[in-house]
């Protein structure tokens, strides 16, 4: 009779066991995939910026002035905005879910665009709401991109291949992240900010 308690209360601790390797196995995953996505994001910017201004590299801006007369004319080069997914796919850290958005956030501010009157060149250049900042971190990067050792993960939930994870820099700048696993392997769905200390 001894036998089969033993061998079942071993059983027991050797899947909880099993069970939280596996949990912390994904944490340390999920981890990695945000802090590797953010500094990978912020490297691509500092190199971005040294290729806008090298003549040998072409460069491809999503934003087309195209000059009728003494008109303006505005338009969104969704080429160039698909060339640019596809580098932001080449992190391998954001989900089709996320280049998706991301598409159809550009797409939408094209087709409000494409319905505008031109304008006349005297006006100069301004800015275009939607594309006056980072498409994915908003007005300042630099608040998030360059405290990112800074950050602490405050709430990590994980439900079968989703996880939803609090990413806290400051008291304010604190950030939701979901993701989705994928072969194994954790894909940022989303990014965006946790405005529950802001609306207190």
């Amino acid at each position: 009779m001894r036998k089969p308690i033993f061998i079942l209360i071993l059983s027991i601790f050797s899947t909880f066991g099993y069970g939280q390797k596996k949990g912390n196995d994904d944490i340390a995953k999920i981890k990695g995939t945000i802090l590797n996505f953010l500094n990978w994001y912020r490297m691509d910017q500092i190199l971005d910026t040294t290729k806008k201004n090298d003549p040998s590299i072409e460069y491809h801006p999503i934003i087309i002035r195209e000059q009728i007369d003494t008109m303006i004319k505005l338009s969104v080069d969704m080429k160039a905005v698909e060339e640019y997914l596809v580098h932001l796919r080449s992190s391998n850290y954001l989900s089709e879910s996320f280049i998706n958005d991301l598409r159809q956030y550009h797409q939408k501010i094209a087709d409000d665009i494409k319905g505008s009157k031109p304008y006349s060149a005297r006006e100069g250049d301004f800015a275009i709401p939607g594309l006056n900042v980072d498409a994915i971190f908003g007005f300042e990067p630099e608040d998030i991109l360059d405290h990112i050792k800074e950050g602490r993960f405050a709430k990590i939930r994980i439900i079968y291949d989703k996880a939803l994870v609090k990413f806290d820099i400051t008291n304010i700048n604190q950030y939701i992240f979901t993701l989705t696993k994928v072969d194994n392997r954790w894909l940022i769905d989303y990014f965006g900010l946790d405005r529950t200390n802001i609306e207190r």
